[in-house]
């Protein structure tokens, strides 16, 4: 009778779990993030100091990147925008920042582009494209691509925002990835806080988990692509994110000119031939 008892209790607790959306051994998806494991977000990578993880795993975080096809992942321009590629190094498929996995992939960095209207320190045409040397070979539930929007998304379209990020007070890492659910606003409400364009603006009534520079290029899923990268955040509740929708051409064309062997474009610099390529390819597109 007391086995029946302790039976009924478990299938009630069960039955109670699946309603509410709530998976065995798991929190309950918050606002304000949960901790998953990489399975959650094979997408996800991190870019870190090569010099700083030959001592230590984690050590080296400089911030976190999207795997969107073989040898390509997107940042933010920032991230990259004072280092050298020879002294950075792509990790996928690793759950934890300060550990190894078999799935672990450590990745050369061949070359990187950002936008050219880039200025320093500032949210607009902040973005980037980051080329891998050796592949990126999927690996069912543990390194996946994550294709970019071909859409416009509706204020309050249901999205999640994954990252790594550091707990502010103690100055940590976190070791383990973190999701948390956002919804999208209006162009106009994300344009009159951040004052640019090109950014889309998230909010959630949860106080968000603390933004800082580890989170940055943390990407934003909608609709099961990515959205946005991660920019910074303008109060408790708002983040802002390049729109990656916006960006959409000329993430094609910088994918299309670094397989094809044409160097990024300087400010000091345009040849011609290099501005027919980009227009043929755009119109093709």
């Amino acid at each position: 009778m007391a086995a029946l008892v302790i039976l009924l209790i478990r299938v009630s607790l069960c039955i109670f779990l699946l309603l509410n959306g709530v998976e065995a051994g798991r929190q309950a998806r918050i606002s304000g993030g949960e901790e998953v494991s990489i399975k959650d977000v094979p997408y996800m990578g991190t870019l870190r100091k090569l010099q700083n993880e030959s001592m230590s795993a984690g050590s080296g975080f400089i911030c976190v990147a999207t795997a969107i096809q073989n040898r390509v992942l997107i940042t933010t321009a920032f991230c990259i925008y004072r280092q050298t590629r020879e002294n950075i190094v792509a990790v996928i498929g690793n759950t934890y920042i300060r550990g190894l996995s078999p799935t672990m992939k450590v990745l050369k960095i061949a070359d990187w582009r950002w936008h050219g209207l880039y200025k320093y320190n500032e949210w607009a045409y902040d973005i980037a494209l980051v080329f891998t040397s050796q592949d990126i070979v999927p690996v069912k539930g543990v390194i996946e691509y994550l294709p970019i929007t071909q859409g416009v998304f509706r204020p309050n379209t249901r999205c999640i925002f994954c990252s790594w990020g550091a707990d502010t007070t103690a100055a940590v890492l976190h070791n383990a990835p973190y999701i948390a659910l956002r919804r999208t606003t209006s162009k106009m409400e994300c344009y009159k806080r951040s004052l640019a364009a090109g950014v889309m603006c998230t909010y959630d009534l949860a106080r968000v988990v603390d933004i800082n520079r580890f989170d940055l290029g943390g990407p934003l899923k909608c609709n099961n692509t990515l959205a946005g990268v991660l920019l910074g955040n303008t109060s408790d509740e708002y983040m802002l994110f390049t729109d990656i929708y916006m960006f959409r051409k000329w993430i094609n064309a910088g994918i299309y000119m670094h397989f094809n062997g044409i160097v990024a474009l300087r400010a000091s610099c345009f040849q011609w031939h290099v501005a027919v390529a980009i227009a043929v390819y755009l119109i093709i597109s």
